[in-house]
């Protein structure tokens, strides 16, 4: 960024980032969860829509665990791992969170204790897609459970199988038709597996 303020001739802003990190701290962290959605929502109005796959929203959900400061309160909601010994290790939190991929823009996020599931914690984030909306995931969510909680928002998943299931697609069903005319521009067979 300073490099470009600086070839645009405008004065770059101090390195030093105490000021910052200062005003950080203090915002509230409730603003930030009311301001993700909103942010994430302008960002994508500002993309036309034949930038969307097929004309649909694509939603990317992950997860992964951050390393924390050492402090009494982060220590009480985010314990260190177990197999640390107390006072000689990081509080670690652990999130999971839902991405747009037409923008990179964080649309939700859950943080919780390593001890939480991530799959737990994703189940709550499914209330964020509206209908049509397609999530995409890892083989974590490979499963019939979260099939079904995603088609209940009337959204589309398209998870990874997980690596012990086998499947072989010569014994699939046809099921039906799909033209996605938007962004193949031939027909598609959709087709089910019986395993």
């Amino acid at each position: 960024m300073s490099t470009w303020l600086s070839v645009a001739g405008v004065k770059p802003p101090s390195s030093d980032t105490g000021a910052y990190s200062k005003a950080r701290q203090r915002l509230p962290e409730r603003l930030v969860q009311q301001l993700v959605p909103i942010v994430a929502e302008a960002l994508e109005k500002q993309v036309p829509t034949e930038k969307q796959w097929c004309g649909l929203r694509v939603r990317v959900l992950d997860g992964t665990t951050v390393l924390m400061s050492d402090t009494a309160a982060n220590q009480a909601e985010y314990p260190q791992h177990s197999n640390q010994k107390t006072g000689c290790g990081w509080t670690i939190a652990k999130m999971v969170v839902l991405f747009s991929l037409l923008t990179g823009a964080v649309v939700s996020a859950g943080i919780a204790s390593l001890a939480t599931s991530e799959i737990v914690m994703s189940r709550l984030l499914y209330a964020n897609l509206l209908p049509n909306d397609v999530i995409l995931a890892d083989r974590a969510y490979g499963n019939y459970v979260d099939l079904v909680l995603v088609k209940q928002q009337g959204a589309n998943a398209v998870f990874r199988k997980n690596h012990l299931r086998k499947t072989d697609l010569r014994a699939g069903k046809e099921v039906g038709n799909w033209r996605p005319s938007s962004c193949l521009g031939s027909a598609s067979t959709v087709s089910e597996t019986h395993e």
